[in-house]
């Protein structure tokens, strides 16, 4: 499993990936995976893309501070009531977190999130702001 260490912080302990700032997450589900992500820029919007299969939308968490989303959830196992032994486990389950930094500040409604056939797609509008000079008054 490959990760970009600048977008989430860990440390290694043992052989678990531990959140260095969500260490109560960690130990709940106990693994967190980096689920992978496009990020690409056209003249009128940033997207931002994110492949979460099997990940229920309740699940999903996503906040804007400033020029920074950061996108948060849990991907569990669906195998109902049964008990079950896993004889190989091959796809990624646990807690994921993935912050993503973007050249400009935008308004919380210029950003607009759905999710479909497995990839959550966030797309952020390039919107300019005219601001106007006002004299200043003496008083």
């Amino acid at each position: 499993m490959l990760f970009n260490y600048s977008l989430i912080p860990f440390k290694i302990d043992g052989f678990k990936l531990v959140m260095m700032e969500s260490e109560e997450k960690m130990r709940e589900y106990d693994t967190m995976f980096s689920p992978p992500m496009d990020k690409y820029e056209t003249e009128g919007e940033v997207v931002i893309e994110l492949e979460l299969p099997e990940v229920d939308i309740s699940n999903v968490r996503i906040v804007q501070e400033g020029n920074r989303i950061t996108i948060e959830g849990v991907k569990g196992y669906n195998v109902g009531n049964k008990k079950v032994r896993f004889l190989r486990m091959e796809r990624y389950c646990g807690y994921f977190k993935r912050v993503v930094d973007l050249p400009f500040s935008p308004r919380q409604e210029d950003i607009k999130a759905v999710m479909g056939k497995g990839v959550l797609k966030i797309r952020i509008a390039k919107k300019k702001r005219i601001i106007e000079v006002e004299e200043e008054k003496d008083e």
